[in-house]
């Protein structure tokens, strides 16, 4: 959601940039492109859910050979502090670090972009303030600034009161102006998935396996409604669904 400030900055060229955002409970990246009239396409998302504060709040400290415990206060059992340096945490969540510049390189090849081929980085989150996630980021984007906005925290709000402006034709010339091309995150096929509902295409002409194609479009509205369309390529025949959350 921070798109919005996004827009007031680069609207006046096209620009790529990925977003960082990791937080205390999730991890996300999107990757979204700015058109010179400020429309902004989402190119690619990913997301982790076990990569955050929570994770490196609760790494395991069972292989550390040695540490320095405080006793603060004795209150219905021990009350202590652990003390460790700032390496050691590092080294102690070098796998989560890890795992993120991974979903970075997933989405960048998903979203078919080359990592020079990005003008911006932008990060978010508490968790993104870690020195050494920064310097890995950086050291990914071939030593590429990282874009840090001193009310990082706020660009949830930002966005979503923008966007809620936007789909509500209130607010200023800017906001109502405002094209945001959105992706779903979430994966959209006719097997192996949770079943949702099913339609029926007939007139499918008599053909040997696999010589008749079958065009299948999905597409998700603003307001969340989920269609599906099925074409017959060699008749033209198309048959749909819509299915809304209700």
């Amino acid at each position: 959601m921070a798109v919005y400030r996004l827009r007031q900055m680069w609207f006046i060229s096209q620009k790529n940039v990925f977003i960082f955002d990791l937080g205390g409970g999730t991890f996300d990246v999107s990757l979204l492109n700015i058109s010179k009239g400020g429309t902004i396409t989402v190119k690619e998302v990913g997301s982790d859910t076990h990569v955050g504060g929570e994770d490196f709040d609760m790494t395991d400290l069972s292989t550390t050979t040695q540490t320095s415990i405080e006793i603060d206060s004795l209150y219905q059992g021990f009350d202590f502090s652990l003390k460790f340096s700032r390496a050691k945490f590092e080294e102690l969540n070098t796998g989560f670090f890890m795992k993120c510049v991974e979903h970075v390189e997933n989405c960048l090849r998903d979203g078919n972009m080359d990592k020079s081929d990005v003008h911006h980085v932008v990060i978010f989150g508490g968790s993104a303030r870690i020195p050494t996630v920064q310097q890995m980021l950086m050291g990914f984007f071939n030593g590429k600034p990282l874009w840090k906005n001193k009310n990082a925290d706020k660009a949830v709000a930002y966005g979503a009161a923008a966007l809620a402006a936007n789909l509500s034709g209130n607010g200023n010339a800017i906001v109502r102006d405002l094209i945001l091309l959105d992706v779903t995150p979430l994966s959209l096929g006719v097997k192996n998935n949770i079943f949702l509902n099913r339609f029926w295409l007939f007139g499918v002409p008599p053909a040997f396996a696999g010589d008749e194609k079958i065009k299948i479009c999905f597409n998700i509205d603003t307001n969340g409604i989920f269609s599906v369309s099925a074409e017959i390529k060699t008749t033209g025949k198309k048959k749909s669904i819509a299915i809304s959350v209700n």
